[in-house]
């Protein structure tokens, strides 16, 4: 049932108060607002600083805040991969003897610099006197055949000899002599001198004792020689290991991703725990052409000078690249210029004597210490780099 109200000059009077205009407000700005959602009980967040905010501060706290210019520079891809120090394959050799027989003197120890022909040790084996044999039943067959082989000759000129048994006299020789240069090849390996096999076989003194000698230049890292120890001619009975460690090799694991910013020739950087505050300067030398298919990366070698020989096998480094994209230059500013607020980045420019803007930008790259900036600063801006906490807050809470 509808009822009609009389209007009276009383109740219009109330109706027009200023009183009746502010309930009315409050009513109409309570329905209006934003009310949690009562399952979740989540409030609205706090509104968000704006973009460019200008702030001024005093001059005692002006003085206090750092400001760097940003320049325009190459926009750069900063790689840092994790390593290994390894020996240069050209210049470590693992030694083995070549004959059997025994350790009678033992001439290099552990630490030991030694050039390419230094003895290592000396080993006493009958495997040279058998040698020695061969050749000189050797160098006796070969003068036998040759003699043969010119009397055959002088029959043939006289028609005394048939002319296959001068070919066969001439293949005799042949054999004979293929013989005597293997036989005395193998003395050669086994560095019997030269100047006693040119000798006439009745001066010679060959003693059946072999040198194992350094094939290259370097320090003796490793041995397990003793004096007694019987060594066969086993490749994998390693008695000396030599190396030149005035270079090494770093060797770290590439993603394939990153295979198009990587060339062999490029300079990287070497730091390790033991050093931190040296670097060491290298150069790409060799990119694997194998992916492994666990990790989806690929073997880089670097090639590094270590004349200090600080650098030691199997020590644990990392190996930094510098990569220079093609494209236009970008605003470049240090790191810490910048803010990370939940999923941006913010920063302040000096826009005046103690004023301030905050300004959001995008990062296209962060390499290093330095940010190279797509949009939100320009090429000569002054970014603050000491004091943009203080500027922040001033920002969210001005006074």
């Amino acid at each position: 049932m509808e009822r009609n109200y009389p209007v009276t000059r009383n109740s219009l009077r109330l109706l027009c108060s200023p009183k009746a205009h502010l309930v009315f407000l409050c009513v109409l700005t309570a329905g209006c607002s934003h009310t949690p959602d009562k399952g979740t009980g989540a409030t609205p967040p706090p509104a968000a600083a704006p973009a460019e905010t200008e702030i001024s501060v005093a001059p005692e706290a002006a003085s206090t805040i750092r400001v760097e210019r940003a320049t325009l520079q190459p926009e750069r891809i900063e790689l840092r991969l994790p390593g290994k120090i390894q020996y240069d394959d050209d210049r470590y050799s693992r030694i083995a003897s070549p004959v059997v027989g025994r350790i009678i003197e033992i001439k290099a120890k552990l630490g030991d610099r030694v050039a390419a022909g230094d003895p290592l040790l000396v080993i006493e084996s009958p495997e040279i006197g058998t040698a020695y044999a061969d050749y000189a039943k050797a160098n006796s067959d070969l003068a036998t055949a040759r003699h043969a082989l010119d009397l055959a000759r002088d029959l043939f000129a006289g028609k005394a000899l048939a002319r296959k048994d001068l070919q066969e006299a001439e293949n005799d020789a042949n054999k004979a002599e293929a013989e005597f240069s293997r036989a005395q090849e193998r003395l050669s390996n086994l560095h019997v001198p030269m100047d006693e096999l040119n000798k006439p076989v009745d001066q010679q003194r060959i003693r059946s004792t072999f040198s194992l000698r350094s094939p290259i230049s370097g320090a003796v890292v490793e041995r397990n020689a003793t004096l007694g120890l019987t060594v066969g001619n086993d490749p994998a009975q390693n008695l000396f290991t030599v190396a030149d460690l005035s270079r090494v090799i770093a060797v770290a694991d590439l993603s394939e991703k990153d295979l198009t910013h990587v060339a062999p020739g490029q300079t990287v950087r070497i730091t390790t725990e033991s050093y931190p505050d040296m670097t060491f300067t290298g150069r790409v030398a060799y990119i694997s052409d194998l992916v492994d298919p666990n990790t989806r990366t690929v073997k880089l070698r670097c090639r590094v000078e270590n004349s200090s020989r600080r650098l030691k096998p199997e020590m644990f480094a990392r190996i930094d690249l510098t990569i220079t994209q093609q494209g236009p230059p970008l605003p470049a500013v240090p790191l810490s210029a910048l803010l990370h607020e939940g999923n941006q980045y913010v920063l302040f420019v000096r826009t005046g004597p103690n004023r301030f803007v905050r300004r959001i930008v995008s990062p296209r790259t962060i390499s290093g210490s330095t940010a190279m900036i797509r949009e939100g600063v320009q090429a000569g801006d002054e970014v603050v780099t000491d004091g943009a906490l203080l500027l922040d807050n001033l920002s969210n809470n001005p006074a």
